[in-house]
């Protein structure tokens, strides 16, 4: 009786891990896709458009606006890992680096924003794997032509 009560208890936390495991597999997906929405439309000439906020995005640190605004704004994005990169038109996405949105040259450029969370899971303390094993990643990358 004990031995199944144990292994009932391990079941429901293993449940609970996977459920967790699947929220934020979903929240780095929207946070990915809300980030880059957000960040197309305040490219270096938004400043026409009186009705969005932190319109143009800081010259110096614009991939932390991008931040702010996904941990502000999606359940779950205070634990993700973002980092926001601009490109021309032209480059391929893979080797898009830009740092700030006048990188994607305005209009009809590129907005990249990936979300990751590492999970660290319980299971991996109880097996005993904690020098060996770090975990898993998820992550979640969305890009999205700037519109100004």
């Amino acid at each position: 009786m004990a031995f199944s009560f144990c292994f009932f208890i391990f079941f429901v936390f293993a449940m609970l891990q996977m459920c967790f495991i699947f929220f934020m597999y979903h929240t780095a997906g929207e946070a990915a896709r809300e980030g880059a929405r957000w960040a197309s439309v305040r490219g270096p000439n938004c400043a026409d458009n009186p009705n969005l906020t932190n319109c143009p995005l800081s010259s110096t640190t614009p991939s932390d606006d991008v931040k702010t605004f996904i941990q502000n704004n999606i359940v779950g994005g205070a634990m993700l890992t973002v980092n926001t990169t601009w490109c021309a038109a032209s480059t391929v996405p893979a080797s898009c680096s830009g740092t700030t949105p006048a990188a994607a040259g305005g209009a009809g450029g590129l907005v990249q924003v990936k979300a990751t969370y590492n999970i660290l899971s319980w299971v991996r303390s109880l097996l005993g794997l904690t020098s060996t094993f770090n975990g898993f990643v998820i992550s979640s990358t969305s890009q999205h032509v700037m519109w100004n």
